[in-house]
């Protein structure tokens, strides 16, 4: 099994830490084509080309095949996997000299102050330090740092993925809208379709009029 991180945005992070969200889309890569028909997820043999021009099957992969086998891809999630999640956090360290860039600027690079306690090496934002250092200093203190930069051994939630399949993004029905963590106060299929979509296109770069094919990930809280 393989334990992998996974980011949301901060109201995404809200909902999961709620319970509220069990589901997660992700845009596969690479899309399939045009016309492909139906498309299935499941272990399968990939064709493999040798040297020759001679086709033969390859390792057994986990992912997506369309049925007319002109498209397949691996897929990043599987069953069973774990994910972790990544918080916005803070760490103690300072700002050091890191080269230059192509233009002369200097760059700077953040180091970490690694202590023997874990309560002085990270603070989660339900947990603040007293005084945050502000990005422009660069001596010693408590700095606050974007998810990408939370190491596994510090993560908190962990989750297994209980399904993966795949559709359409505007393929998806009302209860999954819910599975997604929308909060919605007026129970309106409409409203919700047109928030999600919305809420689509400030985190996706495949925007929700292409209707692009996602991963549809489920998955539930783990102890780890």
């Amino acid at each position: 099994m393989k334990e992998r991180s996974i980011l949301f945005n901060t109201e995404m992070v809200k909902a999961i830490l709620e319970g509220r969200k069990t589901m997660t889309r992700r845009v596969i890569k690479p899309q399939p084509h045009e016309g492909c028909g139906h498309i299935r997820v499941e272990y399968f043999f990939p064709t493999k080309v040798d040297r020759h021009g001679e086709e033969y099957p390859g390792a057994k992969i986990f992912g997506a095949y369309s049925d007319d086998g002109e498209w397949g891809c691996k897929c990043p999630y599987a069953v069973g996997d774990y994910l972790y999640l990544k918080e916005p956090h803070y760490r103690y360290g300072s700002w050091v000299r890191n080269g230059l860039t192509k233009t002369g600027s200097q760059k700077w690079q953040f180091e970490a102050y690694i202590a023997w306690s874990d309560d002085f090496n990270i603070r989660y934002m339900d947990n603040p330090p007293d005084i945050i250092t502000p990005n422009s200093c660069r001596g010693f203190g408590w700095y606050k740092r974007s998810p990408l930069f939370m190491p596994k051994k510090y993560a908190r939630h962990w989750y297994v993925i209980t399904g993966v399949r795949a559709e359409r993004v505007q393929d998806i029905s009302w209860a999954d809208i819910k599975e997604e963590g929308i909060e919605s106060d007026h129970m309106d299929e409409h409203k919700d379709m047109c928030y999600f979509h919305s809420l689509w296109n400030t985190v996706s770069n495949c925007k929700w009029e292409s209707n692009p094919w996602v991963w549809v990930i489920e998955f539930k809280v783990v102890s780890k």
